[in-house]
């Protein structure tokens, strides 16, 4: 009889001459049978909830995570280098269930991960980043959602990652009619968020620009208080001259008649009508010489003065290119922003 280590086993000798003992070896395989088990399948949590079985030997097929173990009494080994596997991120193994370099693509989530033999690691795109995704109806791919301003679904599931991302919240970021800005060290972006603070009815990528302008020029005010100018007369003389003069006298020595001297005859020595004598004047030939009036007229001040006068004169005009573009507003595209769960 040959007898294995294993639960004291007992076989037929190869040359079969223990066959009388034939019964014994039957019972011997059933007991065997009722205390071991050498092949097991279920989920790979069951699997690891299950006891190592003494002395080892079992193998295990792992459902879900599509690897077979082998359990050597202390520890489960992998039969298969690495396994990869796909289902709903709920079914996902655990990570050091499975072998460093495994991986399982979450299909409701559309992510792939690998395991480092502890951990699951995302080898898609991270929770949160966000695309322009030009559909007319808005409608959103699997494994996005729509950047609205709405809340998750959950924050559990497909939505920890997103949930966590967003700084454990549900509520999603709002990108309707808003455009996106690198994020910078100036106070207008030096934060994560938006700045607008409008409703989204109102919200456009058209603004208001206000056309007229105020000038910070000035004029100029002149007063003249009056002035006055000083005169002044040094006093001037004026002289005399007499080159002499003679008169002619009556030789007769006559008197003149009394009742006023007729009409004088200058061309003889009467006057007419009578033989009365007559005196003839001569010019005098007195002159008077004219002088400088030696007058000055002194300057004043004027006393005129200039102050300013500030004043806003409006411009008014139009702002752009003008034509029959539009008034106010860039080239712009309308895209739905999504985020990746």
């Amino acid at each position: 009889m040959l007898t294995t280590s294993r639960r004291g086993i007992s076989y037929p000798n190869p040359d079969r001459s223990d066959r009388a003992d034939i019964a014994l070896h039957i019972s011997n395989v059933a007991t065997a049978a009722d205390a071991d088990v050498i092949f097991n399948q279920g989920t790979d949590a069951q699997r690891l909830a299950a006891a190592h079985q003494t002395g080892g030997g079992r193998f295990w097929w792992a459902t879900d995570a599509q690897l077979l173990w082998y359990d050597d009494g202390t520890t489960w080994r992998a039969t298969n280098p690495t396994s990869s596997s796909a289902g709903l991120l709920s079914a996902r193994p655990a990570a050091n269930g499975v072998t460093a370099g495994s991986t399982f693509f979450a299909t409701d989530q559309v992510v792939a991960y690998i395991s480092d033999g502890t951990n699951w690691i995302r080898t898609s795109l991270p929770a949160g980043a966000t695309i322009d995704w030009f559909k007319p109806d808005a409608a959103v791919p699997a494994g996005w959602v729509l950047y609205d301003g709405t809340n998750l679904p959950a924050s559990t599931g497909i939505y920890a990652d997103l949930y966590a991302h967003l700084g454990n919240t549900l509520t999603k970021p709002d990108t309707q009619g808003r455009g996106t800005v690198g994020k910078g060290t100036h106070s207008d972006v030096s934060a994560v968020g938006v700045n607008d603070g409008l409703a989204v009815a109102t919200r456009t990528p058209v603004h208001n620009s206000t056309n007229v302008l105020t000038l910070p020029t000035h004029g100029h005010t002149t007063s003249d208080p009056g002035h006055s100018h000083g005169l002044s007369d040094p006093g001037h003389a004026h002289s005399i001259s007499d080159p002499g003069h003679g008169h002619y006298i009556d030789a007769f020595n006559h008197s003149y008649a009394s009742g006023g001297i007729g009409t004088w005859d200058f061309a003889s020595t009467a006057q007419a009508g009578s033989n009365v004598g007559y005196a003839k004047a001569s010019g005098t030939g007195i002159g008077i010489y004219a002088a400088g009036t030696g007058m000055s007229m002194a300057a004043a001040a004027t006393g005129f003065s200039v102050g300013n006068n500030s004043s806003s004169p409006a411009i008014a005009g139009s702002i752009g290119p003008g034509g029959t573009r539009p008034t106010d507003r860039g080239a712009y595209i309308v895209c739905a922003k999504i985020g990746k769960l």
